[in-house]
């Protein structure tokens, strides 16, 4: 007999390694009923199955009582759930999340996309602010009249996958998340110009890796050289490609010259500056290596958008990382499940699927492979009802 969906999707993940880093954190220490992995099992249900509260889920899962026993989960009491959340180290989901992700890599599960030919890893980093309500949040205060907590994020642009997060309360300064990167060779770093830390950027060289991000109106330079832009580069928006030296008073913070680009992009009509310390890459290659920053920024709405991040469970900053690792690694699974079945469904879509059937004793990849299929079909009756009309 087949397991139930939720049992194989969760199959990803290595009940070995998991008990591992639990015990290295002392996850399981004092704990009789409800392990650190029934604790796991459980945020993921919430995800995955849409819940809205502590009494939700258990109330959905006792609702199911008798599909519970091939599924694995063990239903906690309100309190135990609440209890482990604010208690149970974060740091062993963190783990996961990371130890799941090379897991993936190893295997080529996730999907590879290719937009440029050079021969070097593209990331984009950038954060984003998650609102919480001042009276409930009071570790997280932000404002006078809201708490937030920040997700500094370096998205891989390939695999559509943060290669690292950290999540810190959002009254801090942005640049201070720069310092958090574990900076790698080979790689392109892309940032907004919030980040314009000379310190930091020029660690980024001296380990062998590039940077690309726009220019503040407010910094200080002198032009060294002005390279010719080639009539195909003006074509596409390239206005002027010139090798600068910083003049300000923290110049000396990067020593080394460097290469400014400026662009308008005809559409809207605005103009762009971007630095970078790539001389060899062309001018438009350039302008073309930011734009593609923009998929940080769909990464931040998509999981915002499906997944539980927005609402929190539990009241304390452990509870509260927790639920989004938890998150993190269901976005994992949703790779992974898209990779067997060799679909290109959305996390919405995905989502909606493994909702009705999380219990259901069908193959996930069957279930997606369906669906796939039957919006095909849709979009090509759509596409010959719209032909007829005209």
């Amino acid at each position: 007999m087949k397991s139930p969906v939720f049992k194989q999707l969760m199959q990803v993940i290595s009940i070995d390694k998991f008990k591992t880093m639990a015990d290295k954190y002392g996850g399981d220490k004092y704990c009789k009923t409800f392990s650190s992995w029934d604790h796991l099992q459980i945020m993921i249900y919430f995800q995955l199955a849409g819940r809205t509260s502590i009494r939700d889920v258990i109330n959905s899962l006792k609702s199911k009582a008798t599909d519970l026993y091939h599924t694995g989960l063990v239903v906690p009491s309100r309190n135990n759930l609440s209890h482990q959340n604010s208690n149970r180290d974060y740091k062993i989901f963190q783990d996961t999340y990371y130890s799941v992700k090379e897991k993936l890599r190893g295997i080529s599960a996730l999907s590879r996309r290719r937009k440029f030919k050079f021969n070097m890893s593209l990331k984009s980093f950038d954060s984003s602010t998650v609102s919480l309500c001042k009276e409930l949040f009071e570790w997280a205060k932000f404002r006078k009249n809201k708490s937030g907590i920040k997700m500094h994020t370096l998205l891989n642009n390939e695999t559509q996958v943060p290669d690292f997060i950290a999540i810190t309360e959002a009254r801090g300064h942005d640049v201070k998340g720069l310092w958090k990167i574990p900076i790698e060779e080979n790689t392109i770093y892309v940032l907004d110009r919030a980040y314009l830390c000379l310190k930091w950027l020029y660690s980024v060289v001296s380990m062998g890796s590039h940077f690309v991000m726009r220019l503040k109106t407010n910094t200080q330079y002198r032009i060294i050289k002005r390279f010719k832009v080639t009539d195909m580069n003006k074509k596409k928006g390239v206005i002027l490609d010139h090798e600068i030296k910083f003049t300000g008073a923290k110049k000396d913070d990067y020593p080394e010259s460097l290469r400014r680009i400026k662009y308008k992009h005809f559409e809207s009509g605005k103009v762009f500056d971007f630095i970078t310390d790539n001389f060899s890459l062309s001018a438009f290659t350039i302008c073309e290596i930011y734009r593609d920053r923009w998929q940080v920024e769909l990464f931040f709405k998509k999981i915002k958008q499906n997944l539980k991040i927005k609402r929190f469970i539990g009241l304390t900053e452990n509870a509260v990382q927790i639920q989004i690792w938890t998150a993190l690694i269901v976005l994992l699974i949703f790779e992974y499940a898209k990779y067997l079945s060799r679909t290109s469904i959305g996390l919405k879509e995905f989502l909606s699927i493994i909702q009705p059937n999380i219990f259901s004793r069908k193959r996930f990849e069957s279930l997606l492979h369906f669906t796939e299929w039957n919006a095909q079909i849709l979009n090509q009756n759509c596409t010959i009802q719209q032909f007829t009309l005209f």
